[in-house]
């Protein structure tokens, strides 16, 4: 029986918490937004993205999604969601302009690269000492991964990171390449 009284409290707290969010949700989705709407009298001033006024007309497709109020004061410029002063004026925040990747132009293929060449970072030709050494680094690197495939203990892996980590600044100096 104890153990049915605790779920029995745990399904009340549960939907209790469930109705304060559902509450604080409809809050901000109703009745919030009516207190940003702007007072009588005030100046309304269209902007993008709360920027200073532009003498350039709103898009279109823009998009209002919230009103602020801009005031000046000691401090300078302060953004309100309340009027601020007697002189606050009402600024629109325009939706951002933004465009999907999907929709983005493409180039002709006829200017398309047909294959893409690698290039190279190293200014000079790996030696042929370097070879040789270039390719026992790559070997532990490679020694040092499958290793890493498997089941391994905290410290070992600590061990084997750091081992990697010294591996590839060995591997730089040696100007070894990719």
């Amino acid at each position: 029986m104890p153990r049915h009284s605790e779920d029995r409290s745990f399904v009340t707290a549960l939907v209790l918490v469930a109705l304060a969010a559902g509450a604080f949700i409809a809050y901000a989705r109703w009745l919030a937004p009516a207190a940003t709407r702007p007072a009588p009298g005030h100046e309304t001033e269209k902007v993008a993205e709360i920027t200073p006024a532009t003498s350039a007309p709103r898009p279109a497709n823009a998009r209002v999604i919230a009103t602020v109020y801009e005031c000046h004061g000691p401090n300078g410029r302060v953004l309100s969601d309340a009027p601020c002063a007697k002189d606050a004026r009402v600024r629109e925040v325009l939706e951002p302009n933004s465009m999907s990747a999907d929709a983005a132009p493409q180039a002709p293929s006829s200017q398309r690269p047909t294959s893409v060449q690698p290039s190279r970072h190293l200014s000079e030709p790996i030696s042929p000492d370097n070879r040789r050494r270039c390719a026992d680094i790559d070997a532990e690197i490679d020694r040092i991964n499958a290793r890493m495939r498997h089941a391994y203990t905290n410290s070992e892996g600590e061990y084997l990171r750091e081992r990697l980590r010294a591996l590839s600044a060995e591997r730089w100096n040696a100007k070894c390449g990719h």
